[in-house]
């Protein structure tokens, strides 16, 4: 088993073709399957989350429930926690009274498991604990979510104060839940309308014809914790600030269906992507009212992630079983790797997530089957600028980006005159030399 484990530790033939032949003149790589993940009793459920342990690294968590909201499918739901070293039995089984439809692990108590639920319910588990149970749990009818929650963040933890999450449900509204002695205490954040007013519009007739919430899909938290980026079942993409009452700063031209994935850029604060239905990665900056890069892939793409290596590489997977891994300082068009998962038997189905390892070069991808299948990446897929992660220069990868966004050229056409985040005063350095350029 210990060999097994370390299988990604060695060179492989996968690894010889990056230095000879066609990969080393194109710099294309592939994915080498390592394991495959599945328990008896997920059989016929959907991976619907996934998530690595940010202390213990060959640990994850796997959430399972269903995206067929018919009567009956979404009642039964599930997490199992497998471990690298032993890919043939989960290391710990917990079954949830709905389907799970998000998991995060704490960044700091590697024992805390958040999870959001089909039924609008939240729980926290103490994953090494004997108790089978959460140790929270919000299922008041006057309390939790009223629809699916999407996602659920841990919040950065401070000193002398209790551990809390963020989560984001279909009901429209973004909810802080705090660990308090007995209980998950709510605090709701944010209420997202239907049609948001920025503060320099003017009046719109149809924004007063539709006073709704607007079902959130995905959010993503900045660094500095101060913007939320969130996206809507509708397509809608905006731009929430902590600085101004959590009101919306920003509106992109988004998505013509819903939202699954929004990100941020792990070394450059005002870069993000999202996914969609409507068969596109789009990647933004803050001050774009356009994608920068749109990648159309020709089916719907149910996640995407940024590598935690490089500020160019991300994967994505869509229908039809494609993983497709992207690394825009060598390509911008074009993915470095395709890979279609083999089925196994004649029932369609598609994956529906993936997690980057944040530290070894493998990759999670889970699937409509409740399965879970281990990759291995070439070295042509995790080339960095430093030996070590802990390495890394943010100002070399932020730089990184950068370049590759001003060669597109895209950023000074469509400039925003305002600098988000502020209150539409100052024109950016940006915008004035978009205006400039004119």
């Amino acid at each position: 088993k210990s060999l097994s484990f370390m299988k990604f530790k060695y060179p492989t033939d996968n690894d010889e073709r990056d230095t000879q032949g066609e990969n080393k003149k194109t710099g294309r790589g592939s994915f080498e399957h390592l394991f495959t993940c599945k328990y008896h009793e997920a059989k016929n459920l959907t991976v619907t989350a996934l998530c690595w342990n940010k202390k213990y690294l060959d640990m994850f968590a796997v959430g399972y429930g269903s995206y067929e909201f018919t009567p009956g499918k979404a009642l039964k739901g599930m997490i199992t926690i497998f471990s690298l070293k032993n890919t043939e039995f989960p290391l710990y089984v917990f079954k949830t009274h709905s389907g799970v439809m998000s998991i995060d692990f704490h960044p700091m108590y590697p024992n805390l498991l958040a999870c959001g639920m089909y039924d609008g319910t939240v729980a926290v588990f103490d994953v090494m604990s004997k108790e089978k149970t959460p140790i929270f749990l919000a299922d008041d009818p006057n309390k939790k979510h009223w629809e699916p929650v999407w996602q659920v963040r841990w919040k950065k933890t401070v000193p002398g104060k209790p551990n809390s999450f963020t989560s984001i449900s279909s009901d429209g509204r973004i909810v802080d839940w705090v660990m308090a002695k007995t209980e998950l205490e709510n605090i709701e954040v944010m209420s997202l309308k239907v049609n948001e007013k920025l503060e320099h519009e003017e009046d719109d007739e149809q924004q007063e014809a539709s006073p709704g919430l607007a079902g959130g899909t995905c959010f993503d938290v900045s660094q500095s914790e101060d913007l939320y980026v969130v996206g809507t079942d509708e397509g809608k993409l905006r731009l929430y600030s902590k600085q101004y009452d959590t009101e919306c700063v920003e509106k992109f031209n988004g998505h013509h269906h819903q939202i699954y994935t929004a990100c941020w850029n792990k070394f450059n604060p005002k870069v993000f992507l999202t996914c969609s239905e409507d068969w596109c990665v789009k990647l933004w900056h803050l001050n774009c009212f356009e994608p920068i890069i749109s990648f159309d892939l020709g089916r719907p793409v149910g996640d995407v992630q940024w590598a935690p290596y490089s500020s160019t590489v991300f994967a994505c997977v869509c229908n039809g079983n494609f993983i497709r891994l992207y690394d825009l300082n060598v390509d911008k068009h074009e993915p470095l790797a395709e890979y279609q998962v083999p089925r196994k038997s004649k029932k369609k189905s598609s994956l529906t997530h993936l997690a980057f390892n944040p530290r070894d070069p493998v990759i999670l991808v889970g699937d409509e089957r409740g399965t879970v299948q281990v990759y291995k990446l070439s070295p042509n897929l995790r080339k960095m600028t430093a030996s070590t992660l802990d390495k890394l220069e943010v100002d070399t990868e932020t730089k990184k980006l950068e370049n590759v966004l001003i060669l597109d050229g895209k950023i000074n056409k469509i400039f925003k005159k305002t600098d988000v985040g502020h209150k539409a005063e100052s024109k950016t350095a940006g915008g004035e030399d978009a205006a400039a350029a004119e």
